[in-house]
């Protein structure tokens, strides 16, 4: 007997705010590049690249028991389980996650300062709850 795969689909996804700053930049480095000097057209294409890569980047993926963050398109994706977070710091726009990981301590962290103002403040509030869950005594 086979056994399928289950796909589980996130509970939120926390895109990156968006950096409108890098196309306006790209195309002018296309219009440079038209007048002046072909490199500068294939620096605003990549710059244009960029942009679409990181616009589609699921930064961070909430699961029902983990969550995924990846914070650059050729970064690879880390896997946090909610359990294995001890401690949370939020200090100079930098949300740092303490994470015990095969018997490890392990320090995430994470700019927050990329996320628009409401995903920051239910990203910050997400950790700290897992951290309050995680440190509460047992009954």
């Amino acid at each position: 007997m086979s056994k399928q795969l289950e796909i589980e689909t996130p509970e939120k996804v926390y895109h990156l705010a968006n950096q409108a700053g890098i196309l306006v930049i790209g195309f002018v480095f296309i219009v440079l590049g038209v007048f002046i000097t072909p490199f500068s057209a294939a620096m605003g294409v990549l710059m244009i690249a960029l942009y679409i890569f990181k616009n589609k980047l699921e930064a961070i993926r909430i699961f029902k028991n983990h969550s995924e963050i990846k914070l650059a398109p050729a970064s690879s994706r880390w896997l946090i389980k909610d359990t294995d977070i001890r401690k949370t710091y939020f200090e100079k726009n930098i949300l740092t996650l303490e994470i015990r990981e095969e018997g490890q301590i392990i320090i995430r962290k994470i700019p927050i300062k990329a996320f628009s103002e409401g995903d920051r403040n239910s990203i910050l509030k997400h950790y700290k709850d897992i951290e309050a869950e995680n440190t509460s005594p047992s009954t």
